[in-house]
């Protein structure tokens, strides 16, 4: 976020920006793992005949809750680089 347009909000606009957007912040959250649950699930549990959750069942779980929080970090990293490369880019050489 800009700074300087940041700035040029009284306390309170300063406020309620940062509570909105940590509301959209948790709402994303949310989402998020309603998605892994929804999609381990229907991609693990095969089985409904038993209320007990099979080994072969909980080392899909695992895996697949794994595969995505690797993929959520690496994915984060990599948005992290571009936006530090392209804050290089706007800011200059002498920055």
């Amino acid at each position: 976020m800009d700074p300087d347009l940041l700035n040029s909000l009284s306390y309170n606009e300063q406020q309620q920006l940062m509570a909105s957007l940590q509301d959209h912040e948790a709402t994303n959250s949310i989402n998020m793992n309603t998605y892994v649950i929804e999609h381990c699930f229907n991609a693990c549990i095969t089985d409904f005949t038993s209320k007990a959750v099979s080994k072969k069942e909980e080392v899909c779980l695992g895996r697949c809750v794994d595969k995505f929080t690797n993929y959520t970090r690496r994915l984060t990293l990599r948005f992290q680089e571009n936006q530090a490369t392209l804050g290089e880019k706007f800011q200059g050489p002498d920055a």
